[in-house]
């Protein structure tokens, strides 16, 4: 399926793409408001949670979603997964359901649910393995043993289960996912058409035997048009996928984060190329435009009104960022006496910054992780066609 997060890890790493849904409740002068603030942004494919660490088993179950009798045709994704660290692309493993509805098919009965699997070394397509029935259960587990990954899915109504070993990638796994899909089409980075689901609960989520806690997940965000989704709260070890909206206060951040990574992530391509050769004169005027950017914007972090929740952890970023900025205003030139050292609590620092951000981005009802690369993934065949692994 998409391959794709990314937590926040810049100088500022002030917020991620994505956002919440529309809510559909309230004064209609509202609704507009928060329809014009989701037509703003444009979010990524998938709504749900991940967690980090060493992953050596991931779990969950949950009904497979009815694609509702108005809905168009669409392609949607229900699935667990278990991704690597690293450079794009990274290793990924998943099992899942998908929910159908065909637009190449004339028959009445164009719609069409299965369970699959993919992994990287499968160029992220997703592969049939048997059908399913909406509005049953399926359990879907991926367990890690002696290097190898257990890849297992059943279906509790009819009993059909698919179970297989295959060898893990040389990269280690560092995230388990939960997520809801709009698929893309292979190899392209369109996305199909979202059918209308009606309703997708994970229960009994599960890392490592263990239901992860909510603060220790970060949530993406599901943008449809001008429709967004978001996942629920994780109670009792499940969460549903729902329609939510952002607030003002989280527009605002996000508007801020955006400018900002937008410098970072200019500077981070260009002094992955920086070496002992390279003229100082273009590393200073990177450094530069850097420290102009993050100048800026701690004086529009420090200007804006927050809520009470959050005030301190705004400022709390800001005294970060600003011992930051003085370290770039003195950081070595690469090969100098220091460079090493310096790059390196440079590293740690930016990771302590992200954690507030995901802190201020969970108490402003905002997404904590945002879509990098994306490669799209449909199953193999047609919508009849079932291959096995």
């Amino acid at each position: 399926m998409t391959q794709r997060w990314r937590a926040p890890s810049g100088a500022l790493a002030l917020g991620c793409a994505g956002t919440l849904a529309l809510c559909g409740c309230g004064e209609a002068s509202h609704r507009r408001a928060a329809s014009r603030r989701a037509a703003a942004w444009a979010f990524g494919p998938l709504a749900g949670y991940a967690w980090s660490g060493e992953v050596r088993s991931v779990s969950a179950r949950w009904i497979v979603p009815p694609i509702g009798e108005a809905s168009s045709v669409g392609f949607a994704a229900t699935w667990i997964g278990a991704e690597g660290s690293g450079s794009y692309p990274r290793p990924l493993i998943q099992v899942g359901t998908n929910e159908v509805r065909d637009p190449s098919e004339t028959s009445v009965d164009n719609t069409h649910y299965y369970a699959f699997w993919s992994d990287r070394r499968a160029h992220f397509r997703g592969i049939s393995l048997f059908p399913v029935t909406p509005l049953t259960e399926v359990v879907a587990r991926l367990r890690f043993s002696h290097g190898r990954w257990t890849v297992q899915i059943r279906d509790t109504d009819s009993g059909r289960e698919s179970r297989f070993t295959i060898k893990q990638e040389p990269r280690a796994t560092t995230s388990a996912e939960w997520e809801q899909e709009d698929v893309e089409r292979l190899g392209t980075g369109v996305r199909f058409p979202y059918p209308r689901l009606e309703g997708t609960e994970f229960r009994d989520v599960a890392v490592n035997g263990r239901s992860p806690a909510q603060d220790a997940l970060l949530s993406s965000w599901m943008s449809i048009g001008t429709t967004l989704l978001r996942p629920g709260p994780l109670v009792g070890g499940a969460f549903a996928v729902l329609h939510g909206a952002v607030s003002a206060e989280g527009e605002r951040y996000l508007r801020l984060a955006e400018k900002i990574n937008v410098h970072y992530e200019r500077i981070d391509r260009e002094s992955s190329r920086w070496g002992l050769a390279t003229p100082r004169h273009l590393i200073d005027a990177a450094r530069r435009q850097l420290l102009r950017a993050l100048t800026l914007n701690i004086s529009e972090l420090d200007r804006e009104p927050w809520p009470g929740n959050v005030a301190p952890l705004i400022r709390a970023l800001v005294r970060a960022t600003r011992t930051a900025r003085a370290k770039l205003e003195t950081e070595p030139m690469p090969g100098a006496p220091g460079y090493v050292r310096t790059r390196r609590e440079s590293v740690s620092e930016r990771e302590a910054i992200g954690r507030l951000a995901v802190r201020i981005r969970s108490r402003l009802g905002i997404p904590q992780l945002a879509p990098t690369h994306a490669v799209a993934s449909e199953r193999s065949g047609t919508p009849g066609e079932l291959t096995q692994p």
